[in-house]
């Protein structure tokens, strides 16, 4: 589910070139971790605008779309923290606390068309953080609990690319209002989304080289905001809008369609794992009927929805462009994109869809076919991206992804013939392939040391929803994965089997949501207990203890919730 392409100040772009720390104040200075205090670090909890619901759109009493439903739990995880910590406690929310991608409160944000690069302005955000308030005042309540004026904690957050608006200094202060008064004080919004300490860095993790969500060099130190005319500006300015990432382009025009009629596709613990595995299982669910709509939304996606600086997101301009796509893996035949262009829309790699008529009412839709017969595909491409080849070459590349995806009889080059890193980019997307890549963590420590002239032994992030900690080069790399209850394709083959009785696997799956799923957290600590140095925790249901929860040292997982990669 996750990289951008943007406008730069040409100024502020020469005095990064020039002075490559730009001041701990103005980077990294907003929220402190204190000296002596224990920290604790969770991620990706996606408190959303849907909350609690009943009738359409809600399930087992909760909006489809919901991704946060975990209060009680949430209540004994603190209180098991206080009950273990006898020294002041840091809580460090490392982003995408809030999810405010998705609109299921009725607050859209800036659409400019259907082509957008707009994301939320501040009193947008500031809308959908009232209401993340109005549906989890639970959470909130106990979060200021914990940090009241007896108290002696702190709140540190950051923001992710979910909740991207916390940038805004408003939007942060419109948070700060969902708290009790007594306890705001004790509450921080870091507007740059980086906080260090004790040779800890800290951040939400999209800005690691190659992911979809990534800002190349923003303003606010890992979030870039633009104004209406869409230029790059700080995210404080008035006319200032969140750049919308293609990341987040394909989550609100495709991947929440089918999130609301399958919500456990978001509760996988990789994210963007959902893609490969709940859209397919939620494609085979589907009617017939649900099936074409669901190709049409995806290409439709893709040819209508994307501006072309999107298209570009996924483009790369320091390796050559893609050049072919096999439909044989076995003997490496492959066919050129020039002679792909020139097929017609009639051609065998547009006949996946299982009914010939529904094939041809969707391609009519979306190509004109009616009045076009015998347009090529070049020809239908051209009406979106006609200046610029490469773009043309992203989309054939994307189709063809989806189609083996989906079907398996179209073959695309994934390994053996690169499709570049356009076409890899894409694959990580529909594929729901996002690896941990330690050396680019590394190379992104690296740059944050240049970039601050310190030296980083801890690095924690979250994002990827996958907890793990790993040495590497003398690093400390964590990932808090998402304080959430997650799953992965073992896990719901389990479910399927054991909590189905009675129901095909198609049923099963319509039927499931994420309260059905295993109390399992992760969350990583700076000290706890006889560890002294930041490590990786779990926080779980123990088997067979009448519910009840407790945790697991060291990063080892409890032996019912473990999640492959």
């Amino acid at each position: 589910m996750q990289k951008l392409r943007g406008l730069f100040v040409i100024l502020f772009s020469f005095v990064m070139s020039c002075v490559p720390l730009l001041s701990q104040a103005d980077q990294a200075g907003q929220c402190e971790i204190r000296n002596g205090s224990v920290q604790i670090y969770i991620s990706d909890s996606h408190i959303g605008t849907g909350g609690r619901c009943e009738g359409q759109g809600c399930r087992d009493g909760w909006h489809n779309m919901e991704d946060f439903r975990w209060h009680e739990d949430f209540r004994q995880f603190i209180s098991f923290l206080e009950g273990k910590i006898s020294k002041p406690i840091d809580l460090v929310m490392v982003g995408d606390s809030f999810e405010l991608w998705q609109d299921m409160a009725g607050i859209p944000c800036k659409d400019d068309g259907q082509r957008s690069n707009f994301g939320c302005n501040v009193e947008q955000a500031k809308k959908r953080v009232e209401k993340v308030g109005e549906k989890h005042g639970e959470i909130f309540k106990i979060l200021s609990d914990f940090v009241g004026p007896d108290k002696d904690n702190k709140i540190i957050m950051l923001p992710g690319n979910h909740d991207a608006a916390l940038a805004m200094n408003s939007v942060a202060d419109t948070v700060k209002d969902q708290f009790t008064e007594a306890s705001r004080d004790n509450v921080c919004v870091d507007e740059d989304g980086m906080i260090f300490a004790n040779g800890i860095f800290v951040e939400h993790g999209h800005q690691l080289e190659g992911d979809m969500n990534r800002y190349d060099e923003p303003l606010n130190g890992t979030i870039e905001c633009i104004n209406s005319a869409g230029k790059a500006v700080n995210c404080n300015d008035n006319d200032a809008f969140v750049r919308r990432s293609w990341g987040e382009n394909f989550v609100q025009n495709y991947f929440n369609k089918y999130e609301d009629l399958f919500p456990v596709i978001d509760n996988y613990a990789t994210e963007g794992a959902g893609v490969p595995d709940g859209v397919q299982r939620g494609f085979k669910a589907s009617s017939l009927s649900k099936k074409s709509s669901a190709v049409l939304g995806f290409l439709s996606f893709l040819f209508t929805k994307q501006t072309l600086a999107h298209l570009g997101d996924v483009l790369t301009a320091d390796q050559e462009g893609v050049t072919a796509i096999c439909r044989d893996e076995n003997d490496k035949k492959c066919i050129d994109l020039k002679t792909m262009s020139e097929w017609p829309i009639n051609h065998k790699i547009f006949s996946q869809l299982p009914d010939e008529d529904k094939r041809k009412k969707t391609l009519e839709l979306i190509f004109d076919t009616e009045n076009n017969p015998d347009a090529k595909l070049k020809d239908i491409y051209a009406q979106y991206a006609p200046e610029d080849a490469s773009k043309l070459d992203t989309l054939l590349i994307a189709t063809c992804l989806y189609w083996a995806e989906e079907n398996g009889d179209v073959r695309c080059a994934y390994d053996k013939e690169t499709l570049g890193t356009s076409g890899t980019k894409i694959k990580q997307w529909i594929k729901g392939v996002i690896d941990s890549d330690y050396d680019k963590v590394v190379d992104h420590i690296n740059h944050r040391e240049k970039q601050f002239d310190k030296d980083f032994k801890y690095f924690i992030y979250g994002h990827t929803h996958f907890a793990e900690q790993e040495e590497k080069s003398g690093k400390t790399i964590l990932n808090t994965g998402a304080w959430q209850r997650v799953t992965d394709p073992d896990g719901i083959k389990d479910i399927i089997k054991n909590k189905c009785e009675g129901l095909s696997e198609k049923d099963c799956f319509k039927t499931m949501t994420p309260d059905k799923l295993t109390p399992c957290y992760s969350f990583a600590a700076s000290e706890l207990g006889s560890y002294t140095a930041p490590t990786l925790f779990w926080w779980a249901l123990v088997p067979g203890s009448n519910n009840k929860l407790w945790w697991f040292k060291d990063g080892n997982q409890p032996s019912s919730c473990k999640f492959q990669r």
